[in-house]
């Protein structure tokens, strides 16, 4: 395997501590970070109550996952949740649209989001 965002969620190997397997690969996927990096937003903005959530839905386990960390930590830290779905640079402008009608006063994005943002449309 070269690379997978989520190589236990899309059952490549049974763990990442323990693959089961002969499997050499690389795993970018970190999403107890997702929770951490929320708690380091409301750490800059004290008063933070919802937040939007930048991202794609293109891998339903990887969003799932980290979307799981994101509502964790948003009920720890009593902070709503939005998700805003973005798929290429002309959706941008729409989802902070989105994100200030939901009166967010906060954004996080998702990898795929942000890669968006710099002009890289996903299929």
């Amino acid at each position: 395997m070269t690379s997978d965002t989520d190589p236990v969620g899309n059952k490549f190997v049974a763990s990442l501590a323990r693959p089961g397997g002969n499997i050499t690969g690389l795993s970018i996927l970190a999403p107890e970070l997702t929770g951490k990096r929320l708690e380091l937003l409301k750490e800059i903005v004290p008063k933070l109550l919802r937040i939007s959530v930048l991202g794609t839905s293109r891998n339903v386990t990887t969003t799932a996952s980290v979307l799981k960390e994101i509502e964790v930590a948003g009920a720890a830290l009593k902070i709503q949740i939005q998700y805003v779905g973005v798929r290429g640079p002309e959706d941008i402008e729409a989802a902070f649209g989105e994100a200030t009608e939901g009166r967010a006063n906060g954004v996080l994005g998702k990898e795929p989001a942000q890669k968006a943002a710099q002009g890289q449309v996903l299929p």
